[in-house]
């Protein structure tokens, strides 16, 4: 059915008289431990050294966020249930972290109770960064508002390829026409090229030159998507950018292909390399914040004096700590009366993994 957008569910709001739970509502559920499903087994715990991230350990390795490299794949979803104590409208914020695709950002579908509450959540973005707190709101900056009843409540995140997605197609169709170029070329020069020698490329191959102009168009829009969906220039608009100039120079002068053969390849390579890229979304989250909407969003704060306290105990740990053996973990309340060693002749990975 039709998803309305917010503005359509915030008229509905205020037709219906809802209003915003007690100024005194923030709820924190902390992410690794509130997951009530997946839809991929392979999505599970995984550790960060981020000092402001929670639970938080110098000198021991604990699984305090969820998600990660796992979770990066169109339509893998993770569903955490919220509970809230009063009926109202809350804003919602997640402390999150992406920064393994350099400058690109990565988008979620989010659902409340498995319905997407409306149209602006279908994809929404997160920003390149590190760990931080992410209120969900429009593109002023305004906080989204969720109408919850009193209870326990899902919250679905799926992975999506958002404004990236026709980035990525593109990319594709730029690969079949670099194969198509390579392959003509191929038929002209066979497999020893000889960069001394005209071969009346344009001539000899009258598509070539319109391939090449559509491909050093194409590019140029990527360049320009990709600048005005980040706001800066990330690396793979560099890199795009240095293709572009090959292929323009290779069109201005048509005696330079032949010596310049293999460059053709390596942009092929590259383009593979960022498609792969785009189709890769992880992001790690470690706490999803239920707020009033008069209410203030905590915020975890970094500071250098703390950095440096964290440093040090993991420093000072580090000639203490036994790097060949990973322990139980039990609850504190668990007094332990007997354990056993088992022994693996493989290295820590793979203990870890087991």
């Amino acid at each position: 059915k039709p998803i309305k957008s917010y503005a359509e569910v915030k008229a509905g709001y205020a037709e219906s008289g809802l209003t915003g739970a007690p100024a005194d509502a923030v709820l924190t559920f902390e992410a690794e431990d509130t997951v009530a499903y997946t839809n991929d087994v392979t999505i599970r715990r995984e550790n960060s050294n981020d000092i402001t991230t929670t639970p938080y350990s110098a000198t021991e390795k604990w699984l305090n966020i969820y998600g990660g490299s796992r979770w990066d794949t169109g339509n893998q979803s993770v569903t955490w249930n919220i509970h809230v104590e009063t009926d109202g409208l809350y804003k919602l914020a997640l402390h999150t972290c992406q920064n393994v695709n350099d400058g690109l950002p990565v988008y979620r579908q989010i659902a409340i109770d498995g319905e997407v509450p409306f149209a602006e959540l279908l994809a929404y973005q997160f920003p390149y960064s590190k760990f931080d707190t992410f209120t969900l709101s429009d593109e002023s900056g305004e906080p989204f508002l969720f109408y919850l009843t009193a209870g326990t409540h899902t919250l679905t995140m799926t992975v999506k390829l958002g404004e990236l997605a026709p980035i990525a197609a593109s990319l594709r169709d730029d690969m079949l026409l670099l194969s198509e170029i390579q392959l003509a070329i191929n038929k002209l020069t066979g497999n020893e090229v000889d960069a001394n020698y005209d071969y009346e490329f344009f001539a000899k191959i009258p598509t070539l030159e319109g391939d090449l102009q559509a491909l050093s168009d194409s590019l140029q829009q990527k360049i320009d998507q990709l600048q005005a969906i980040t706001g800066r220039n990330p690396s793979m608009a560099s890199s795009l950018k240095s293709m572009k100039q090959q292929v323009d120079a290779m069109r201005r002068d048509s005696f330079s292909i032949a010596r310049n053969i293999s460059d053709f390849r390596n942009t092929q390579t590259s383009l593979g390399t960022w498609y792969t890229t785009l189709l890769s979304a992880p992001m790690m989250v470690d706490k999803i914040a239920v707020v009033a909407p008069d209410a203030e969003v905590p915020v975890p704060k970094r500071s250098f004096w703390k950095l440096l306290v964290v440093n040090l105990q993991s420093l000072f740990s580090s000639f203490v700590r036994s790097y060949s053996n990973i322990s139980g973990v039990v609850d504190n309340e668990i007094a332990i009366t007997e354990s056993i060693d088992v022994w693996i002749a493989r290295g820590t990975e793979w203990a870890e993994l087991i």
